[in-house]
Protein backbone atom coordinates (compact mmCIF):
# COMPACT_ATOMS: atom_id res chain seq x y z
CA UNK A 1 0.00 0.00 0.00
CA UNK A 2 1.48 3.48 -1.07
CA UNK A 3 2.26 5.80 1.68
CA UNK A 4 -0.92 8.42 0.07
CA UNK A 5 -3.06 5.85 1.14
CA UNK A 6 -2.02 4.98 4.17
CA UNK A 7 -2.09 8.84 4.98
CA UNK A 8 -6.25 8.92 3.67
CA UNK A 9 -6.47 6.33 6.04
CA UNK A 10 -4.98 7.69 8.67
CA UNK A 11 -7.30 10.91 7.95
CA UNK A 12 -10.19 9.25 7.42
CA UNK A 13 -9.72 7.15 11.03
CA UNK A 14 -8.66 10.41 12.72
CA UNK A 15 -12.25 12.19 11.17
CA UNK A 16 -14.11 8.84 12.67
CA UNK A 17 -12.69 9.10 15.76
CA UNK A 18 -13.32 13.11 16.04
CA UNK A 19 -16.81 13.34 14.79
CA UNK A 20 -18.73 10.01 15.32
CA UNK A 21 -17.15 8.00 18.06
CA UNK A 22 -18.53 10.45 20.76
CA UNK A 23 -22.23 9.74 18.67
CA UNK A 24 -22.25 6.54 19.08
CA UNK A 25 -20.73 5.89 22.58
CA UNK A 26 -22.49 3.23 25.02
CA UNK A 27 -22.38 3.99 28.54
CA UNK A 28 -19.58 6.26 28.24
CA UNK A 29 -17.34 3.94 25.93
CA UNK A 30 -16.55 5.35 22.34
CA UNK A 31 -15.10 2.43 19.99
CA UNK A 32 -11.13 3.34 19.04
CA UNK A 33 -11.71 3.49 15.34
CA UNK A 34 -7.79 4.10 15.11
CA UNK A 35 -6.65 1.22 16.87
CA UNK A 36 -8.78 -0.69 14.28
CA UNK A 37 -7.17 1.10 11.30
CA UNK A 38 -3.89 0.38 13.31
CA UNK A 39 -4.61 -3.56 13.71
CA UNK A 40 -5.29 -3.64 9.62
CA UNK A 41 -2.59 -1.64 8.43
CA UNK A 42 0.52 -3.21 10.80
CA UNK A 43 -0.61 -6.56 10.56
CA UNK A 44 1.32 -8.02 7.44
CA UNK A 45 3.77 -5.13 7.60
CA UNK A 46 7.54 -5.88 8.91
CA UNK A 47 8.51 -4.33 12.22
CA UNK A 48 10.00 -1.35 11.13
CA UNK A 49 7.09 -0.34 8.87
CA UNK A 50 4.49 -1.41 11.31
CA UNK A 51 5.89 1.04 13.66
CA UNK A 52 6.48 4.27 11.41
CA UNK A 53 2.57 3.71 10.67
CA UNK A 54 2.02 3.14 14.49
CA UNK A 55 3.82 6.44 15.62
CA UNK A 56 2.36 8.33 12.64
CA UNK A 57 -0.79 7.51 13.51
CA UNK A 58 -0.46 7.99 17.57
CA UNK A 59 1.16 11.29 16.17
CA UNK A 60 -1.41 12.78 14.09
CA UNK A 61 -3.88 11.81 17.38
CA UNK A 62 -1.67 13.70 19.50
CA UNK A 63 -1.52 17.00 17.36
CA UNK A 64 -5.23 16.54 17.76
CA UNK A 65 -5.28 16.78 21.10
CA UNK A 66 -1.78 17.81 22.73
CA UNK A 67 -2.18 17.57 26.35
CA UNK A 68 0.32 14.34 26.61
CA UNK A 69 2.14 15.21 23.31
CA UNK A 70 3.53 11.50 22.84
CA UNK A 71 1.88 9.43 24.70
CA UNK A 72 -0.36 8.01 21.80
CA UNK A 73 2.53 7.53 19.59
CA UNK A 74 4.26 5.93 22.33
CA UNK A 75 1.22 3.05 22.79
CA UNK A 76 0.37 2.66 19.16
CA UNK A 77 4.19 2.51 18.03
CA UNK A 78 4.28 -0.71 20.97
CA UNK A 79 1.01 -1.71 19.66
CA UNK A 80 2.07 -1.89 15.94
CA UNK A 81 6.01 -3.45 17.06
CA UNK A 82 4.33 -6.02 18.94
CA UNK A 83 1.32 -6.75 15.81
CA UNK A 84 3.81 -7.16 13.59
CA UNK A 85 6.06 -9.24 15.51
CA UNK A 86 4.11 -11.41 17.08
CA UNK A 87 0.66 -11.27 15.02
CA UNK A 88 1.81 -11.23 11.63
CA UNK A 89 4.23 -14.52 10.91
CA UNK A 90 2.90 -17.06 13.69
CA UNK A 91 -0.84 -16.84 13.85
CA UNK A 92 -3.66 -17.86 11.76
CA UNK A 93 -5.37 -15.01 9.59
CA UNK A 94 -9.01 -14.96 10.36
CA UNK A 95 -11.73 -12.56 12.07
CA UNK A 96 -11.58 -13.79 15.43
CA UNK A 97 -7.75 -13.76 15.55
CA UNK A 98 -8.31 -10.23 13.89
CA UNK A 99 -11.01 -9.45 16.70
CA UNK A 100 -8.81 -10.93 19.56
CA UNK A 101 -6.12 -8.52 18.47
CA UNK A 102 -8.34 -5.36 18.46
CA UNK A 103 -9.61 -6.25 21.37
CA UNK A 104 -6.13 -6.52 23.33
CA UNK A 105 -4.69 -4.07 21.42
CA UNK A 106 -7.22 -1.66 22.96
CA UNK A 107 -6.58 -2.59 26.39
CA UNK A 108 -2.98 -2.24 26.00
CA UNK A 109 -3.66 1.28 24.69
CA UNK A 110 -6.03 2.14 27.41
CA UNK A 111 -3.32 0.89 30.07
CA UNK A 112 -0.54 2.95 28.36
CA UNK A 113 -2.86 6.10 28.35
CA UNK A 114 -4.59 5.38 31.90
CA UNK A 115 -1.30 5.18 33.65
CA UNK A 116 -0.27 8.76 31.63
CA UNK A 117 -3.39 10.42 32.42
CA UNK A 118 -3.73 9.57 35.93
CA UNK A 119 -0.19 9.74 37.23
CA UNK A 120 0.24 6.29 38.13
CA UNK A 121 -2.23 6.04 40.76
CA UNK A 122 -3.55 2.47 40.70
CA UNK A 123 -7.05 3.10 42.40
CA UNK A 124 -8.33 5.60 39.50
CA UNK A 125 -6.48 3.47 36.27
CA UNK A 126 -8.45 0.38 37.64
CA UNK A 127 -11.45 2.67 38.31
CA UNK A 128 -11.44 3.61 35.04
CA UNK A 129 -10.26 0.79 33.10
CA UNK A 130 -13.51 -1.37 34.47
CA UNK A 131 -15.12 1.35 33.63
CA UNK A 132 -14.69 2.30 30.49
CA UNK A 133 -11.32 0.24 28.57
CA UNK A 134 -13.09 -3.18 28.66
CA UNK A 135 -16.05 -1.77 26.93
CA UNK A 136 -14.48 0.53 24.52
CA UNK A 137 -12.27 -2.96 23.89
CA UNK A 138 -15.17 -5.33 23.16
CA UNK A 139 -16.61 -2.21 20.90
CA UNK A 140 -13.80 -1.86 19.05
CA UNK A 141 -13.37 -5.53 18.84
CA UNK A 142 -16.92 -5.92 17.24
CA UNK A 143 -16.30 -2.96 15.15
CA UNK A 144 -13.21 -4.67 13.35
CA UNK A 145 -15.34 -7.77 12.72
CA UNK A 146 -17.81 -5.85 10.89
CA UNK A 147 -14.99 -3.89 9.04
CA UNK A 148 -13.60 -7.71 8.45
CA UNK A 149 -16.63 -8.53 7.15
CA UNK A 150 -17.23 -5.72 4.74
CA UNK A 151 -13.46 -6.00 3.31
CA UNK A 152 -12.97 -9.62 3.21
CA UNK A 153 -16.76 -11.15 2.54
CA UNK A 154 -18.42 -13.63 4.80
CA UNK A 155 -16.59 -16.31 2.27
CA UNK A 156 -13.03 -15.72 4.42
CA UNK A 157 -14.97 -16.36 7.76
CA UNK A 158 -12.85 -18.84 9.47
CA UNK A 159 -10.52 -19.73 6.78
CA UNK A 160 -7.14 -19.74 7.89
CA UNK A 161 -4.71 -18.42 5.11
CA UNK A 162 -1.31 -17.24 4.32
CA UNK A 163 -0.41 -14.07 3.67
CA UNK A 164 2.61 -12.66 2.85
CA UNK A 165 4.64 -9.92 3.97
CA UNK A 166 4.07 -6.25 2.98
CA UNK A 167 7.36 -4.36 2.90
Amino acid sequence: MNPVKVLVIFILGLILQLTIADKVAIAGAKPDFLIVILVALALNRNVIAAVIIGFSLGFIQDLASPAFLGMNAFAKSLIAYGIARIGGEYLPHNILYFIALIFSAVLINDIISLNVVYSFSFTNVLGSFFRYSLLTAVYSALLGGVLYILVFGLGMIGVVRQRSRIE
